[in-house]
Parts: C-alpha cells; sequence; structure tokens
C-alpha cells in the first residue's frame, strides 16, 4: 500500500476533523509530488463525484492547495525582496508590542466610533450582535505572562443566513487595544458573511477553502490600525501592532514559500505530523541564495499560511485604494471577494492585476511605518 492509499484508510476512520483536515493537507502534499500518470489514476479518487463522502478534499481545496505552486512562489518571492530593499525584516523592534495603555475614550466608543466611519452597516452588525447577546466573552484562553501585551483568540461562527452569527472572544485579560483588534477582526468576518448572504449556504462553505477567507477580516484589522493612527489612539501600540502586522505578512509568506519549494521538489521527509527540508544546499540555489530559518513546521498550518498570508497582502492592496476613496475601497473589495467560489483563485488574483504587481504600494505603506519606529526607539 502506498502512502497515499494509507492515509486515505486512515482518513475514512478518523472522527477527529481536525485530524482528518492535517491528513488531507499530507494527502494533497503527496498528489502534488506524483507524475502526470498517477496523477490522472488518483484524481478522480480524491476529487471526483464518486470520492469518498468521509474526504473533505474538494476541487476547491485541491485548487487552493496544489494548482496555485507558481503562484504562491511568484508572490512569496516577491515580497522577500520587497522586505529586502526596505531593510525591514530583522530583530529590530522585536520588543516592541502593543503595550495596551489607557486610552480617554471608552473601548466601546472607539469602536463604534470606527465602524460608522467604515460603513454604517458594520456598525449595525456590531450592535446586532451585541443586542442578541451574540458576543461571548470567556475566559477558556490563558496564556502565559507577559509583560507585553494581553491575548486573545476570536472566531466567527457563520449563522449562513439562517441564524445571526456568533462572535467568540476567549480572553486572557480586561479589554484592551489589543482585544479591539480581535474584536474587529471578526467583525469584518461578519461584515462579508452580510454581503454574501445570495450565496447558497453550500456555497458560503465552500468560499472558506479558497485563499482569500481573512481577506476582509485582516482589512478591516488594517483599517482600524490606521484609524488609531490618524486619530493617534493608541498611537504607539497602533505602530508596533502594524509593525507586528507586516511581520507576519512576511512569516507567513516565507513558510509558505518553504513549504511549496519542499513538496515541488521532493526535498523534505513526511511523517504523519510534520515535515522537514533535508536539501537545504538546493533551496538555497533555487532561492537565489537567501536565507530562511524555517525548519520544521507542522504541515497543519499550510492552510493558515495562505489564508492569513495572502489575507494581510491583499488587504493591504485595497486598503491603499481605501485611503484615497473610502467607498471605492469598500466596493473593490466587496467585488473581488463575491466571486469566491463562482472563479478560481488564479482568476480571482488575474481580474485585480495581482499575479503582475510590484508591490509598490506594499512599500508606499509600510515604509513610513518603519521610519517612525526607527526614529523613535532606534538610537
Amino acid at each position: 500500500m502506498n502512502k497515499i492509499d494509507e492515509l486515505l484508510e486512515k482518513l475514512e476512520y478518523e472522527k477527529s476533523s481536525a485530524k482528518r483536515w492535517m491528513i488531507s493537507n499530507l494527502i494533497c502534499i503527496y498528489y502534488a509530488r506524483l507524475d502526470e500518470k498517477e496523477k490522472i489514476k488518483y484524481y478522480k479518487k480524491l476529487f471526483g463525484k464518486k470520492a469518498n463522502s468521509r474526504l473533505i478534499l474538494d476541487s476547491g481545496y485541491y485548487d487552493l492547495l496544489i494548482s496555485n505552486f507558481d503562484i504562491h512562489l511568484n508572490i512569496t518571492s516577491k515580497i522577500y525582496d520587497v522586505y529586502k530593499e526596505l531593510g525591514y525584516y530583522n530583530d529590530t523592534f522585536a520588543s516592541l508590542y502593543p503595550k495596551n495603555k489607557v486610552s480617554s475614550k471608552k473601548e466601546e466608543e472607539i469602536l463604534l466610533e470606527f465602524l460608522n466611519s467604515v460603513d454604517s452597516a458594520s456598525g449595525a452588525i456590531y450592535n446586532n450582535l451585541k443586542n442578541s447577546n451574540n458576543i461571548i466573552l470567556t475566559e477558556n484562553f490563558k496564556p502565559e505572562d507577559s509583560e507585553y501585551e494581553s491575548e486573545y483568540l476570536g472566531t466567527c461562527i457563520n449563522g449562513l443566513g439562517i441564524e445571526p452569527d456568533k462572535i467568540s472572544l476567549e480572553n486572557g485579560n480586561s479589554p484592551s487595544v489589543t482585544y479591539l483588534q480581535t474584536l474587529v477582526h471578526e467583525i469584518g468576518h461578519s461584515y462579508e458573511n452580510e454581503f454574501m448572504r445570495s450565496m447558497s449556504s453550500n456555497q458560503q462553505m465552500f468560499r472558506y477553502y479558497y485563499s482569500f477567507s481573512e481577506v476582509m477580516s485582516e482589512f478591516f484589522e488594517r483599517i482600524f490600525i490606521d484609524f488609531l493612527i490618524e486619530n493617534r489612539i493608541f498611537y504607539d501600540d497602533a505602530e508596533r501592532s502594524l509593525y507586528l502586522k507586516n511581520e507576519d505578512i512576511f512569516c507567513n509568506l516565507m513558510h509558505l514559500n518553504f513549504v511549496v519549494f519542499a513538496c515541488i521538489n521532493g526535498s523534505c521527509i513526511f511523517d504523519d505530523q510534520y515535515y522537514q527540508i533535508i536539501d537545504y544546499d538546493c533551496y538555497k540555489e533555487y532561492n537565489k541564495g537567501r536565507e530562511f530559518a524555517f525548519e520544521f513546521e507542522d504541515v497543519e498550518n499550510y492552510l493558515n499560511l495562505i489564508h492569513y498570508g495572502y489575507g494581510s497582502l491583499i488587504a493591504e492592496y485595497f486598503f491603499k485604494i481605501y485611503k484615497q476613496d473610502k467607498k471605492e475601497g469598500l466596493k473593490e473589495i466587496k467585488n473581488f471577494l463575491s466571486n469566491q467560489a463562482l472563479i478560481s483563485d488564479r482568476q480571482m488574483f488575474e481580474d485585480i492585476g495581482f499575479l503582475d504587481n510590484d508591490f509598490s504600494f506594499f512599500k508606499e505603506n509600510i515604509k513610513p511605518n518603519k521610519d517612525y519606529l526607527t526614529k523613535k526607539y532606534i538610537r
């Protein structure tokens, strides 16, 4: 029995959705390494109409993981060069995390002022969720003590138009700028769900398999950080948050570059949970001698690298438009996201000319942030 058949058998009897998701990642990665004849043999078994109903693999998932390898490499290589040119990615600001300072304005006042400045609909969404007790705060998440920040985990559960969305926040300490940023992120999901209501329930779920499920949420975070900076609310905290957001984009996309290279070159070894690069010389030669520090990762993170890496990067793209014209920015990002599950990720990228982009928008957006932090904190 070969590795794919072995994993398919495990998938058949595995009840844990998290483990099935991870196994499916491994199946897709092994599938990517087959020759064309073997791919034809396995395609219907994995992705066809007669595929086992227990599989969570489908054509959208396949499109996300396999057919876009060249897109991933194209974008990740360009992003590396942008950061290198700006001298941005280093340990200079490693300790400059948000300090969650007290603001003269109450948290809810800040939140509603921001949401209504974006679109009155987003303020209404927040009020509806709050009034229906669908914003749930818990203390299940207990982060390690940190002198820098309280941490929050958030989840938005899509009601699919049948019932209101639910936002769950697991908080470590009292409300703060980090809490607000997480809440805004989840409201971004709910805002997207509202204008996707015309989709069928199946289509609404299907779009979560695509690359862009975190674009609107990351966009809301980005414009919220800008709102804080522009209005000098939590000013330094917001500048540091923006730095961390840019650092996350770099890390996510460089990890993605790392995984894609391993998959298409077969220069890795697998077990049921992890992959590890074993041919570093080949990897460095392929990436023109670029040094990456990523040696060991959980395969399951592959989807997160795509979702959050592209989410933040494309959010920056639409943020540039939004800064020039709010209505036009919201219109364009809505138009972009409304094609999810209707056309391929590749076509969505092509429709906004993203694959030919030189990422000058990104350079312009992050340079002021780098300059400010350097001037204030680096002596």
